[in-house]
């Protein structure tokens, strides 16, 4: 059951991650300015995923 549930969040994860930088892309944001918003973007994402993991962790850890 923990994979599928570990599989959906990462799927949710590439979804919002695809349509963001479809959006930066179809931007008129000038071509040195995209590299910014991508970093950016994942770094939100990668801190998005850490608290998740460590949030699912807790709740593993009070399961016990």
């Amino acid at each position: 059951m923990a994979t599928s549930l570990s599989s959906g969040f990462i799927f949710d994860r590439a979804a919002v991650v695809t349509t963001a930088l479809l959006q930066i892309f179809s931007s008129s944001t000038p071509q040195s300015g995209l590299r910014h918003h991508i970093e950016n973007l994942l770094r939100d994402e990668f801190d998005d995923v850490k608290r998740q993991a460590v949030a699912n962790r807790e709740l593993g850890d009070d399961d016990a």
